[in-house]
């Protein structure tokens, strides 16, 4: 968690924070399950392991590329 509240929130960054948080939260768990699923259609299990681990890389990079638009 990265929101930490304090006296002075004239600007509304612990209320920006806080939404900050519940969105990683949410991403977090869509990208557990997008993931989890994206390898379950590996029925074989011999692609499992790389499909969730890209899955896993491709996801996290795309994130990181929206919150640098967001947060220049």
């Amino acid at each position: 968690a990265y929101a930490v509240e304090t006296d002075d929130d004239s600007n509304g960054s612990y209320e920006v924070a806080k939404k900050f948080d519940a969105a990683q939260v949410a991403f977090l768990a869509y990208l557990e399950a997008a993931c989890e699923y994206e390898a379950s259609t590996y029925t074989s299990g011999t692609g499992a392991s790389a499909a969730y681990s890209g899955c896993k890389t491709a996801l996290t990079k795309q994130r990181r590329e929206r919150l640098k638009y967001l947060n220049p």
